[in-house]
Protein backbone atom coordinates (compact mmCIF):
# COMPACT_ATOMS: atom_id res chain seq x y z
CA UNK A 1 0.00 0.00 0.00
CA UNK A 2 1.30 3.45 -0.85
CA UNK A 3 1.86 5.58 2.24
CA UNK A 4 2.86 9.09 3.28
CA UNK A 5 3.55 8.07 6.88
CA UNK A 6 7.04 9.57 7.23
CA UNK A 7 8.73 12.25 9.40
CA UNK A 8 8.94 14.62 6.42
CA UNK A 9 5.15 14.52 6.03
CA UNK A 10 4.22 14.93 9.71
CA UNK A 11 3.96 11.13 10.13
CA UNK A 12 0.98 11.06 7.79
CA UNK A 13 -1.19 13.38 9.91
CA UNK A 14 -2.90 16.37 8.27
CA UNK A 15 -3.62 18.87 11.04
CA UNK A 16 -6.80 20.97 10.82
CA UNK A 17 -7.28 20.23 7.12
CA UNK A 18 -10.48 18.18 7.02
CA UNK A 19 -13.11 20.88 7.52
CA UNK A 20 -15.90 22.12 5.31
CA UNK A 21 -18.89 24.41 5.02
CA UNK A 22 -22.19 23.71 3.25
CA UNK A 23 -25.10 26.03 2.51
CA UNK A 24 -28.27 25.12 0.61
CA UNK A 25 -31.47 26.91 -0.36
CA UNK A 26 -34.46 25.21 -2.01
CA UNK A 27 -37.93 26.44 -2.90
CA UNK A 28 -40.94 25.41 -4.96
CA UNK A 29 -44.00 27.41 -6.00
CA UNK A 30 -47.05 26.05 -7.82
CA UNK A 31 -50.05 27.74 -9.35
CA UNK A 32 -52.63 25.63 -11.15
CA UNK A 33 -50.68 23.80 -13.90
CA UNK A 34 -47.44 25.72 -13.41
CA UNK A 35 -44.61 24.68 -11.06
CA UNK A 36 -41.43 26.67 -10.40
CA UNK A 37 -38.47 25.08 -8.63
CA UNK A 38 -35.33 26.90 -7.58
CA UNK A 39 -32.24 25.74 -5.70
CA UNK A 40 -28.82 27.03 -4.76
CA UNK A 41 -26.01 25.23 -2.99
CA UNK A 42 -22.46 26.07 -2.03
CA UNK A 43 -19.85 23.75 -0.56
CA UNK A 44 -16.31 24.49 0.59
CA UNK A 45 -14.09 21.52 1.43
CA UNK A 46 -10.60 21.40 2.89
CA UNK A 47 -8.74 18.44 1.34
CA UNK A 48 -6.44 16.55 3.74
CA UNK A 49 -5.37 13.74 1.36
CA UNK A 50 -2.94 15.61 -0.95
CA UNK A 51 -4.72 14.78 -4.20
CA UNK A 52 -3.23 15.35 -7.67
CA UNK A 53 0.33 15.35 -6.32
CA UNK A 54 -0.08 18.34 -3.99
CA UNK A 55 2.01 18.93 -0.88
CA UNK A 56 0.76 16.99 2.13
CA UNK A 57 -0.17 18.89 5.33
CA UNK A 58 0.48 22.31 3.77
CA UNK A 59 -0.68 24.88 6.34
CA UNK A 60 -0.01 28.26 4.71
CA UNK A 61 -1.73 27.47 1.39
CA UNK A 62 -3.97 24.46 2.15
CA UNK A 63 -5.61 22.44 -0.61
CA UNK A 64 -9.22 23.58 -0.81
CA UNK A 65 -12.15 23.31 -3.23
CA UNK A 66 -15.36 25.33 -3.50
CA UNK A 67 -18.26 24.43 -5.76
CA UNK A 68 -21.58 26.20 -6.32
CA UNK A 69 -24.73 24.99 -8.06
CA UNK A 70 -27.71 27.09 -9.18
CA UNK A 71 -30.89 25.62 -10.66
CA UNK A 72 -34.10 27.25 -11.88
CA UNK A 73 -36.82 25.06 -13.41
CA UNK A 74 -40.29 25.89 -14.77
CA UNK A 75 -42.76 23.16 -15.73
CA UNK A 76 -46.24 23.46 -17.26
CA UNK A 77 -48.47 20.40 -17.39
CA UNK A 78 -52.00 20.03 -18.74
CA UNK A 79 -54.46 17.33 -19.79
CA UNK A 80 -56.14 17.78 -23.19
CA UNK A 81 -58.76 15.13 -23.77
CA UNK A 82 -56.98 11.74 -23.84
CA UNK A 83 -53.57 13.42 -24.02
CA UNK A 84 -51.32 14.87 -21.35
CA UNK A 85 -48.77 17.54 -22.28
CA UNK A 86 -45.77 18.65 -20.24
CA UNK A 87 -43.39 21.46 -21.22
CA UNK A 88 -40.32 22.22 -19.15
CA UNK A 89 -37.50 24.75 -19.27
CA UNK A 90 -34.53 25.01 -16.93
CA UNK A 91 -31.34 26.93 -16.27
CA UNK A 92 -28.38 25.15 -14.66
CA UNK A 93 -25.08 26.71 -13.58
CA UNK A 94 -22.12 25.02 -11.88
CA UNK A 95 -18.87 26.68 -10.88
CA UNK A 96 -15.80 25.30 -9.15
CA UNK A 97 -12.61 26.81 -7.75
CA UNK A 98 -9.71 24.78 -6.43
CA UNK A 99 -6.49 25.77 -4.66
CA UNK A 100 -3.65 23.28 -5.11
CA UNK A 101 -0.25 23.73 -3.34
CA UNK A 102 2.52 22.12 -5.40
CA UNK A 103 6.18 21.58 -4.59
CA UNK A 104 8.34 24.48 -5.79
CA UNK A 105 11.91 24.67 -7.01
CA UNK A 106 13.39 24.50 -3.49
CA UNK A 107 12.55 22.20 -0.61
CA UNK A 108 10.44 24.76 1.28
CA UNK A 109 8.96 26.61 -1.70
CA UNK A 110 5.28 26.25 -2.58
CA UNK A 111 3.95 26.85 -6.07
CA UNK A 112 0.23 27.61 -5.80
CA UNK A 113 -2.07 26.54 -8.64
CA UNK A 114 -5.62 27.82 -9.00
CA UNK A 115 -8.13 25.82 -11.03
CA UNK A 116 -11.53 27.17 -12.14
CA UNK A 117 -14.45 25.50 -13.91
CA UNK A 118 -17.69 27.01 -15.21
CA UNK A 119 -20.61 25.06 -16.68
CA UNK A 120 -23.82 26.78 -17.77
CA UNK A 121 -26.70 25.21 -19.68
CA UNK A 122 -30.26 25.91 -20.82
CA UNK A 123 -32.62 22.96 -21.29
CA UNK A 124 -35.99 22.73 -23.03
CA UNK A 125 -38.16 19.60 -23.00
CA UNK A 126 -41.60 18.68 -24.29
CA UNK A 127 -43.51 15.48 -23.47
CA UNK A 128 -46.78 14.12 -24.87
CA UNK A 129 -48.56 11.10 -23.40
CA UNK A 130 -51.65 9.82 -25.23
CA UNK A 131 -54.01 6.89 -24.77
CA UNK A 132 -54.69 4.97 -28.00
CA UNK A 133 -57.18 2.27 -28.96
CA UNK A 134 -56.06 -1.27 -28.26
CA UNK A 135 -55.17 -0.53 -24.62
CA UNK A 136 -52.05 1.41 -25.54
CA UNK A 137 -50.35 4.40 -23.95
CA UNK A 138 -47.79 6.17 -26.14
CA UNK A 139 -45.24 8.69 -24.90
CA UNK A 140 -43.33 10.98 -27.25
CA UNK A 141 -40.71 13.44 -26.06
CA UNK A 142 -37.93 15.71 -27.20
CA UNK A 143 -35.12 17.49 -25.38
CA UNK A 144 -32.71 20.25 -26.31
CA UNK A 145 -29.68 21.29 -24.24
CA UNK A 146 -27.52 24.33 -24.96
CA UNK A 147 -24.25 24.02 -23.02
CA UNK A 148 -23.33 27.70 -23.12
CA UNK A 149 -20.19 27.35 -21.01
CA UNK A 150 -17.93 24.31 -20.62
CA UNK A 151 -14.89 26.25 -19.48
CA UNK A 152 -11.74 25.20 -17.63
CA UNK A 153 -8.62 27.11 -16.71
CA UNK A 154 -5.59 26.77 -14.44
CA UNK A 155 -2.84 29.25 -13.60
CA UNK A 156 -0.02 29.65 -11.11
CA UNK A 157 0.24 32.54 -8.65
CA UNK A 158 3.33 34.10 -7.02
CA UNK A 159 4.44 34.59 -9.74
CA UNK A 160 1.38 34.55 -11.97
CA UNK A 161 1.75 32.20 -14.93
CA UNK A 162 -1.14 30.82 -17.03
CA UNK A 163 -1.13 27.09 -17.74
CA UNK A 164 -4.20 26.66 -19.93
CA UNK A 165 -7.60 28.16 -20.64
CA UNK A 166 -10.25 26.12 -22.45
CA UNK A 167 -13.48 27.79 -23.57
CA UNK A 168 -16.07 25.47 -25.09
CA UNK A 169 -19.78 25.20 -25.79
CA UNK A 170 -21.93 22.49 -27.33
CA UNK A 171 -25.46 21.42 -28.22
CA UNK A 172 -27.30 18.22 -27.36
CA UNK A 173 -30.58 17.03 -28.88
CA UNK A 174 -32.71 13.99 -28.15
CA UNK A 175 -36.01 12.40 -29.13
CA UNK A 176 -37.63 9.39 -27.48
CA UNK A 177 -40.68 7.19 -27.99
CA UNK A 178 -42.31 4.69 -25.65
CA UNK A 179 -45.33 2.42 -26.12
CA UNK A 180 -47.07 0.45 -23.38
CA UNK A 181 -49.55 -2.23 -24.46
CA UNK A 182 -51.84 -4.22 -22.19
CA UNK A 183 -51.79 -7.54 -24.08
CA UNK A 184 -54.10 -9.30 -21.60
CA UNK A 185 -55.58 -8.30 -18.24
CA UNK A 186 -52.48 -9.81 -16.60
CA UNK A 187 -49.73 -9.13 -19.15
CA UNK A 188 -48.21 -5.75 -20.07
CA UNK A 189 -45.47 -5.10 -22.65
CA UNK A 190 -43.47 -1.91 -22.68
CA UNK A 191 -40.91 -0.80 -25.25
CA UNK A 192 -39.08 2.39 -26.06
CA UNK A 193 -36.12 3.93 -27.82
CA UNK A 194 -34.15 7.17 -27.36
CA UNK A 195 -31.90 8.87 -29.90
CA UNK A 196 -29.30 11.38 -28.69
CA UNK A 197 -27.23 13.63 -30.90
CA UNK A 198 -23.90 15.07 -29.79
CA UNK A 199 -21.26 16.80 -31.89
CA UNK A 200 -19.22 13.64 -32.55
CA UNK A 201 -21.57 10.73 -31.81
CA UNK A 202 -25.24 9.74 -31.95
CA UNK A 203 -26.02 6.91 -29.49
CA UNK A 204 -29.30 4.99 -29.57
CA UNK A 205 -30.73 3.60 -26.33
CA UNK A 206 -33.49 0.96 -26.46
CA UNK A 207 -35.37 -0.47 -23.53
CA UNK A 208 -38.12 -3.06 -23.01
CA UNK A 209 -40.15 -4.63 -20.21
CA UNK A 210 -42.58 -7.54 -19.86
CA UNK A 211 -44.77 -7.57 -16.72
CA UNK A 212 -46.92 -10.57 -15.72
CA UNK A 213 -49.28 -10.26 -12.75
CA UNK A 214 -50.88 -13.63 -11.86
CA UNK A 215 -52.77 -11.87 -9.05
CA UNK A 216 -53.33 -8.40 -7.68
CA UNK A 217 -50.64 -8.98 -5.03
CA UNK A 218 -47.90 -10.59 -7.15
CA UNK A 219 -45.93 -9.76 -10.28
CA UNK A 220 -43.03 -11.04 -12.39
CA UNK A 221 -40.98 -8.62 -14.49
CA UNK A 222 -38.32 -8.90 -17.15
CA UNK A 223 -36.49 -5.61 -17.75
CA UNK A 224 -33.95 -4.76 -20.44
CA UNK A 225 -32.25 -1.46 -21.11
CA UNK A 226 -29.26 0.19 -22.68
CA UNK A 227 -27.78 3.46 -21.45
CA UNK A 228 -24.66 5.50 -22.15
CA UNK A 229 -22.42 8.14 -20.61
CA UNK A 230 -20.66 10.63 -22.85
CA UNK A 231 -17.09 11.67 -21.96
CA UNK A 232 -17.08 14.83 -19.88
CA UNK A 233 -14.93 17.90 -20.50
CA UNK A 234 -12.44 16.99 -17.78
CA UNK A 235 -11.75 13.61 -19.40
CA UNK A 236 -11.35 15.38 -22.76
CA UNK A 237 -8.87 17.95 -21.40
CA UNK A 238 -5.97 17.78 -23.87
CA UNK A 239 -3.61 19.81 -21.66
CA UNK A 240 -3.78 17.20 -18.89
CA UNK A 241 -4.31 14.00 -20.86
CA UNK A 242 -3.11 14.60 -24.44
CA UNK A 243 -4.80 14.92 -27.83
CA UNK A 244 -5.93 11.29 -27.83
CA UNK A 245 -8.82 12.14 -25.51
CA UNK A 246 -10.59 13.84 -28.42
CA UNK A 247 -11.24 10.33 -29.79
CA UNK A 248 -13.12 9.18 -26.68
CA UNK A 249 -16.52 7.60 -27.36
CA UNK A 250 -19.48 7.16 -24.99
CA UNK A 251 -19.33 4.22 -22.63
CA UNK A 252 -22.45 2.03 -22.67
CA UNK A 253 -24.15 -0.49 -20.45
CA UNK A 254 -26.70 -3.21 -21.24
CA UNK A 255 -28.84 -4.31 -18.31
CA UNK A 256 -31.09 -7.36 -17.87
CA UNK A 257 -33.10 -7.99 -14.74
CA UNK A 258 -35.75 -10.48 -13.60
CA UNK A 259 -37.86 -9.38 -10.62
CA UNK A 260 -40.42 -11.17 -8.48
CA UNK A 261 -42.51 -8.94 -6.21
CA UNK A 262 -45.24 -9.82 -3.75
CA UNK A 263 -47.48 -7.89 -1.35
CA UNK A 264 -48.83 -9.66 1.72
CA UNK A 265 -51.89 -7.74 2.86
CA UNK A 266 -50.87 -4.19 3.83
CA UNK A 267 -47.89 -4.98 6.05
CA UNK A 268 -45.25 -6.77 3.95
CA UNK A 269 -43.66 -6.31 0.53
CA UNK A 270 -41.01 -8.81 -0.57
CA UNK A 271 -38.96 -8.93 -3.75
CA UNK A 272 -36.22 -11.02 -5.31
CA UNK A 273 -34.26 -9.86 -8.34
CA UNK A 274 -31.49 -11.37 -10.43
CA UNK A 275 -29.53 -9.13 -12.76
CA UNK A 276 -26.74 -9.10 -15.31
CA UNK A 277 -25.04 -5.90 -16.44
CA UNK A 278 -22.49 -5.63 -19.24
CA UNK A 279 -20.59 -2.37 -19.66
CA UNK A 280 -18.57 -1.71 -22.81
CA UNK A 281 -15.90 0.85 -23.61
CA UNK A 282 -15.64 2.16 -20.06
CA UNK A 283 -13.72 5.43 -19.96
CA UNK A 284 -10.72 4.32 -17.93
CA UNK A 285 -7.47 5.96 -16.76
CA UNK A 286 -4.39 4.52 -18.50
CA UNK A 287 -0.65 5.25 -18.09
CA UNK A 288 0.80 7.64 -20.69
CA UNK A 289 4.27 9.08 -19.94
CA UNK A 290 3.88 11.65 -22.75
CA UNK A 291 1.12 13.59 -20.93
CA UNK A 292 1.48 16.18 -18.18
CA UNK A 293 -0.01 13.94 -15.49
CA UNK A 294 1.52 10.73 -16.83
CA UNK A 295 -1.89 9.31 -17.63
CA UNK A 296 -4.75 9.61 -20.11
CA UNK A 297 -8.30 8.32 -20.59
CA UNK A 298 -9.22 5.57 -23.05
CA UNK A 299 -12.27 3.44 -23.93
CA UNK A 300 -10.75 0.24 -22.60
CA UNK A 301 -12.59 -1.86 -20.09
CA UNK A 302 -15.41 -4.34 -20.63
CA UNK A 303 -17.06 -5.13 -17.31
CA UNK A 304 -19.71 -7.64 -16.36
CA UNK A 305 -21.69 -7.70 -13.12
CA UNK A 306 -24.03 -10.46 -11.97
CA UNK A 307 -26.01 -10.52 -8.79
CA UNK A 308 -28.97 -11.55 -6.69
CA UNK A 309 -30.88 -9.20 -4.37
CA UNK A 310 -33.49 -9.84 -1.67
CA UNK A 311 -35.57 -7.13 -0.02
CA UNK A 312 -38.41 -6.95 2.48
CA UNK A 313 -40.35 -3.88 3.62
CA UNK A 314 -42.54 -4.23 6.69
CA UNK A 315 -45.19 -2.12 8.43
CA UNK A 316 -45.17 -3.54 11.93
CA UNK A 317 -47.94 -1.53 13.54
CA UNK A 318 -47.87 1.47 15.88
CA UNK A 319 -46.05 3.40 13.15
CA UNK A 320 -43.01 1.09 13.03
CA UNK A 321 -41.50 0.61 9.56
CA UNK A 322 -38.72 -1.89 8.82
CA UNK A 323 -36.50 -2.62 5.84
CA UNK A 324 -34.09 -5.50 5.28
CA UNK A 325 -32.06 -6.26 2.16
CA UNK A 326 -29.21 -8.54 1.10
CA UNK A 327 -27.20 -8.49 -2.13
CA UNK A 328 -24.83 -11.12 -3.50
CA UNK A 329 -22.82 -9.90 -6.49
CA UNK A 330 -19.69 -10.20 -8.59
CA UNK A 331 -18.35 -7.46 -10.85
CA UNK A 332 -15.31 -8.34 -12.94
CA UNK A 333 -13.16 -7.25 -15.84
CA UNK A 334 -14.19 -9.56 -18.69
CA UNK A 335 -10.71 -9.65 -20.22
CA UNK A 336 -8.75 -10.49 -17.06
CA UNK A 337 -11.45 -12.08 -14.91
CA UNK A 338 -10.34 -9.96 -11.94
CA UNK A 339 -12.88 -8.57 -9.48
CA UNK A 340 -13.25 -4.80 -9.75
CA UNK A 341 -11.70 -2.46 -7.22
CA UNK A 342 -14.04 -1.34 -4.40
CA UNK A 343 -16.67 -3.93 -5.34
CA UNK A 344 -17.93 -5.87 -2.29
CA UNK A 345 -19.22 -9.36 -3.01
CA UNK A 346 -21.91 -9.08 -0.33
CA UNK A 347 -23.91 -6.22 1.14
CA UNK A 348 -26.66 -6.23 3.77
CA UNK A 349 -28.82 -3.45 5.20
CA UNK A 350 -31.36 -3.25 8.00
CA UNK A 351 -33.36 -0.18 9.00
CA UNK A 352 -36.06 0.44 11.58
CA UNK A 353 -38.00 3.72 11.81
CA UNK A 354 -39.90 4.54 15.00
CA UNK A 355 -42.37 7.43 15.30
CA UNK A 356 -41.54 10.04 17.91
CA UNK A 357 -43.72 11.51 20.61
CA UNK A 358 -44.99 14.34 18.40
CA UNK A 359 -46.49 14.44 14.91
CA UNK A 360 -43.94 14.31 12.04
CA UNK A 361 -41.11 13.25 14.39
CA UNK A 362 -39.27 9.96 14.06
CA UNK A 363 -36.06 8.11 14.90
CA UNK A 364 -34.40 5.75 12.43
CA UNK A 365 -31.71 3.16 13.19
CA UNK A 366 -29.73 1.60 10.33
CA UNK A 367 -27.10 -1.15 10.02
CA UNK A 368 -24.96 -1.45 6.88
CA UNK A 369 -22.57 -4.33 6.29
CA UNK A 370 -20.07 -4.82 3.44
CA UNK A 371 -17.74 -7.72 2.70
CA UNK A 372 -14.06 -7.27 1.86
CA UNK A 373 -12.97 -5.07 -1.08
CA UNK A 374 -9.81 -4.84 -3.14
CA UNK A 375 -7.72 -1.73 -3.80
CA UNK A 376 -5.79 -0.50 -6.83
CA UNK A 377 -2.53 -1.74 -5.32
CA UNK A 378 -3.99 -5.24 -4.91
CA UNK A 379 -4.57 -5.14 -1.16
CA UNK A 380 -7.76 -6.44 0.43
CA UNK A 381 -9.66 -4.34 2.95
CA UNK A 382 -11.45 -6.17 5.74
CA UNK A 383 -15.27 -6.33 5.97
CA UNK A 384 -17.05 -3.55 7.83
CA UNK A 385 -20.39 -3.19 9.61
CA UNK A 386 -21.52 0.26 10.75
CA UNK A 387 -24.58 1.59 12.54
CA UNK A 388 -26.18 5.02 12.38
CA UNK A 389 -29.10 6.90 13.96
CA UNK A 390 -31.11 9.71 12.36
CA UNK A 391 -33.89 11.80 13.86
CA UNK A 392 -36.30 14.62 13.02
CA UNK A 393 -38.14 16.59 15.73
CA UNK A 394 -40.54 19.39 14.66
CA UNK A 395 -40.13 22.67 16.53
CA UNK A 396 -43.29 24.54 15.66
CA UNK A 397 -44.81 24.69 12.19
CA UNK A 398 -41.81 26.22 10.40
CA UNK A 399 -38.76 24.63 12.05
CA UNK A 400 -37.43 21.08 12.31
CA UNK A 401 -34.53 19.89 14.41
CA UNK A 402 -32.55 17.28 12.47
CA UNK A 403 -29.65 15.25 13.71
CA UNK A 404 -27.97 11.92 13.89
CA UNK A 405 -24.94 9.86 14.79
CA UNK A 406 -22.94 8.16 12.03
CA UNK A 407 -20.72 5.15 12.77
CA UNK A 408 -22.35 4.80 16.17
CA UNK A 409 -19.94 2.15 17.49
CA UNK A 410 -16.82 3.92 16.22
CA UNK A 411 -15.81 1.12 13.83
CA UNK A 412 -12.36 1.56 12.24
CA UNK A 413 -12.52 0.87 8.51
CA UNK A 414 -11.14 2.23 5.24
CA UNK A 415 -12.37 2.73 1.68
CA UNK A 416 -10.33 2.23 -1.53
CA UNK A 417 -9.50 5.42 -3.45
CA UNK A 418 -8.56 6.38 -7.00
CA UNK A 419 -5.11 6.80 -8.53
CA UNK A 420 -5.39 10.59 -8.12
CA UNK A 421 -4.47 10.24 -4.44
CA UNK A 422 -1.15 9.22 -2.89
CA UNK A 423 -2.87 6.75 -0.56
CA UNK A 424 -4.30 3.43 -1.64
CA UNK A 425 -7.08 3.50 0.97
CA UNK A 426 -8.34 6.17 3.36
CA UNK A 427 -9.56 5.53 6.89
CA UNK A 428 -13.11 6.81 7.30
CA UNK A 429 -14.55 8.93 10.09
CA UNK A 430 -15.29 7.36 13.44
CA UNK A 431 -18.33 8.23 15.53
CA UNK A 432 -19.70 11.52 14.14
CA UNK A 433 -22.49 13.67 15.57
CA UNK A 434 -24.50 15.89 13.23
CA UNK A 435 -27.18 18.39 14.23
CA UNK A 436 -29.01 21.07 12.29
CA UNK A 437 -32.10 23.22 12.01
CA UNK A 438 -34.38 23.30 8.97
CA UNK A 439 -36.53 26.36 8.31
CA UNK A 440 -39.48 26.10 5.92
CA UNK A 441 -40.88 29.25 4.32
CA UNK A 442 -44.69 29.30 4.18
CA UNK A 443 -45.20 25.90 5.85
CA UNK A 444 -48.39 24.03 5.10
Amino acid sequence: MRTINAPGTNSGIAQGLDGGRVGQLYGQLSFKNLVFTGAYGSRRKDIPTASFGTVFNEQQFPEQTTDRHTLADVEYSRTLGVSHVTVRGSFDRFSYDGTYPLAGASADAIQLALNSVLGTSWTGEALLTRTLPGRQVVTLGTEFVDNVHQNQQTHYVNPTAPLFSITRSSLQEAVYLQDEIKLTPRLIANGGVRYDRYEHFQPVSPRAALIFSPSSSQSFKYLYGRAFRAPNEYERNTFYFGDGTQNLRPESIDTQEIVWERYTHDWLRTSVSAYRYTANGLITPAPDPSTLLGATYVNAARVQAKGLEFEAQMRLGAGLVGLASYALQRAEDVQTGEVLVNSPGQMAKMRLSVPGPSRRSFVSVELLSMSSRSTLAGDTLRPATTASIAMIVPAGSAFELVGGVANLFNVQYADPVSSQLQQDAIVQNGRTLRIGLTWKFWPK
